[in-house]
């Protein structure tokens, strides 16, 4: 028997080299991931927190513009409802105005009636006072007593200046009283009319207090 007989030639494990191969091939291609205190982690980290230090500020920004925009809103609303308040309160202040304006208008009126009705109570008193003597007969002398004044109601002062006062003064005096301010316009003709009978030359024969004319009777007696 020869000497090689006793060794025994075994062929290589091809599988087990093949799984060692493919066991180092798939620890070179997974990526490892970086170690703590290495500095890609240092440089995750920080970027990290600049990621959640911007989110944070832009939270907070679209909570300050939402508040404002919130303001505003409200901001707005009351400007609307003051524009709206002052719509209004200048109509009536139109509606104010119109009636004053009215009320202005029939003052006027009435201003121009009582100047009509002292115009034409001038015209008649100076032409009772200019009328001759001789119109009046003398059986149609005769004398008038003197009658008590009627009691009149409670007057207003009446200025110093009564005389130069204008109409309105006077009505102003009266506190708006049309009533009164026509009695006192007519008791001023009154004074004035029984002045002049009193210069004239019948006055001496006569106590008059109210002149009444009677164009019918002079006219039958003439």
């Amino acid at each position: 028997m020869s000497p090689l007989s006793s060794y025994t030639l075994e062929a290589p494990d091809l599988s087990s080299s093949r799984a060692q191969t493919d066991a180092g091939d798939d620890s070179t291609e997974t990526a490892t991931p970086p170690r703590l205190g290495t500095p890609e982690q240092s440089t995750l980290d920080s970027l990290l927190r600049a990621v959640q230090a911007t989110n944070e500020r832009v939270d907070k920004v679209k909570c300050s513009h939402s508040i404002q925009i919130v303001g505003l809103q409200g901001q707005l609303s009351e400007a609307r409802g003051d524009a709206t308040n002052l719509r209004n309160e200048m109509a009536l202040d139109r509606l104010a105005m119109e009636a004053v304006q009215k009320d202005i208008g029939a003052i006027h009126g009435s201003i121009v009636y009582l100047k009509g009705c002292i115009a034409r109570l001038a015209v008649e008193s100076f032409s009772s006072a200019a009328m001759p003597v001789t119109a009046q007969p003398a059986a149609a002398r005769t004398v008038v007593p003197e009658r008590a004044p009627a009691p009149e109601g409670p007057r207003m002062p009446v200025p110093d200046s009564a005389a130069d006062a204008t109409l309105m003064d006077r009505l102003l005096a009266t506190g708006g009283n049309l009533d009164l301010l026509a009695d006192r316009l007519l008791q001023g003709q009154k004074q004035q009319l029984l002045e002049k009978l009193k210069k004239h030359p019948i006055g001496a024969a006569l106590t008059l207090d109210v002149v009444i004319r009677q164009p019918a009777a002079t006219n039958g007696c003439s």
